[in-house]
């Protein structure tokens, strides 16, 4: 896509292995619900390089990746779970979310900047400045996924301000987040 700023009457669905990219990158080429529902709905394929905002739906407000689907080189910021889970990124079972910006974001129950629940795959990004009104301000983790060399820091909840994993399965490695897990993956 080039850039310029896209309104969404309805949200962006990639449910083939296509990649949809911006020409320019995230920073010139917008992807904006205007808080009128989901910006990114994702069973397959890859979305690359856009800032993708103004999200609002019950949950995964900016992206929701549903058995598959992957998120790089984006900015995900200003949207919002207004029911439940996931105010920017909402992953169910699978996705990855890769290289990217994930700040300003908030959910009215778990995982303001990211939701993985039962998988899903952070891999080399920034959560910070998001906000989840139970637990996991910057990412909530339920029985399984992984997060890998990402700064997870700065965000707030009642509990768990930047983090909270749930059940087993889930890893995290070269992160850098507050509090430090004892197993050492993060630091």
């Amino acid at each position: 896509m080039k850039p310029g700023a896209y309104g969404l009457g309805a949200q962006i669905s990639v449910t083939n292995a296509i990649t949809v990219r911006s020409t320019d990158g995230a920073a010139a080429t917008v992807l904006n619900a205007n808080g009128l529902g989901r910006c990114v709905y994702m069973t397959n394929g890859v979305i690359d390089g856009f800032t993708i905002t103004g999200g609002k739906t019950n949950l995964g407000g900016g992206v929701y990746c549903l058995r598959g689907g992957a998120v790089q080189n984006c900015i995900i910021t200003g949207n919002v779970a207004t029911v439940a889970h996931g105010g920017g990124v909402y992953c169910l079972y699978t996705g990855l979310v890769q290289n990217c910006l994930v700040t300003g974001n908030r959910a009215a129950n778990l995982g303001g900047g990211v939701f993985l629940g039962g998988g899903g795959t952070v891999l080399n990004c920034t959560i910070s400045g998001n906000a989840a009104t139970n637990s996991g301000g910057g990412l909530y983790a339920s029985s399984g996924g992984g997060v890998t060399n990402t700064i997870v820091y700065f965000n707030s909840a009642p509990s768990g301000a930047n983090w909270t994993n749930s059940g087993s399965g889930f890893s995290y490695a070269f992160t850098c987040a507050d509090p430090a897990d004892a197993g050492g993956g993060k630091h």
